[in-house]
């Protein structure tokens, strides 16, 4: 939603630009794309 102009409330609803999925990393090692 970034960057949207005169974005409401309402838009929220609207699908999304992007989404990423998160990995629980506890040593550090996995990388995600820039």
């Amino acid at each position: 939603f970034k960057n949207k102009e005169k974005m409401t409330f309402d838009d929220v609803a609207l699908a999304p630009d992007q989404e990423f999925e998160l990995v629980k990393d506890d040593h550090g090692v996995h990388e995600y794309p820039i």
